[in-house]
């Protein structure tokens, strides 16, 4: 948990793994409720597992309105993420995200559920490009309607095991 003023903070490389069912982090990371205390926050190149059975596990759940944040290259394996999406904001703003190349394995997500991003808030901006997740049979959302994402190239979905995927959303004509 972040609790005061860190800017740039940059987490990198790093092997997360969740060994207990005594242990079950919920949020790998959770940004002050200050606004604009976290800009810059950077995850890259982790390797994020976690091993709760029930309820909203996140690999990121932030508090105030975020800027500037670079999520990439990640991978991040969940038995479930409850109803929440992998990153939850609630009402606050996510602006010049840039959310790219990560690999998800979210074993409990649930039809209609949001899978990446959800947040309350129409402010947003960013792009969410060429991400790969793999979940239980849904219609994924990767962010709340309205939320102001661009979606790059080549976000792919996969519901069964042994197959490529497919674009999310679908491909624009």
């Amino acid at each position: 948990t972040i609790t005061t003023v860190t800017r740039n903070f940059a987490f990198d490389n790093c092997d997360v793994k969740d060994t207990s069912a005594v242990l079950n982090f919920l949020a790998s990371f959770t940004t002050t409720t200050t606004d604009n205390a976290s800009d810059g926050l950077t995850i890259t190149r982790n390797r994020i597992i976690s091993t709760v059975a029930t309820g909203a596990a996140r690999m990121a759940t932030i508090a105030g309105n975020l800027d500037n944040a670079f999520i990439a290259d990640n991978y991040y394996s969940a038995k479930t993420t409850g109803t929440g999406a992998t990153i939850a904001c609630g009402s606050k703003s996510l602006t010049n995200l840039l959310y790219l190349r990560n690999r998800l394995n979210i074993v409990g997500t649930t039809a209609g559920n949001t899978v990446l991003i959800s947040t309350s808030s129409g402010t947003n901006s960013g792009m969410i490009s060429e991400t790969t997740m793999h979940g239980l049979s849904q219609t994924p959302v990767l962010a709340t309607a309205s939320s102001g994402f661009v979606y790059g190239a080549n976000n792919l979905w996969s519901d069964t095991a042994d197959l490529q995927g497919y674009l999310v959303p679908a491909a624009d004509t």
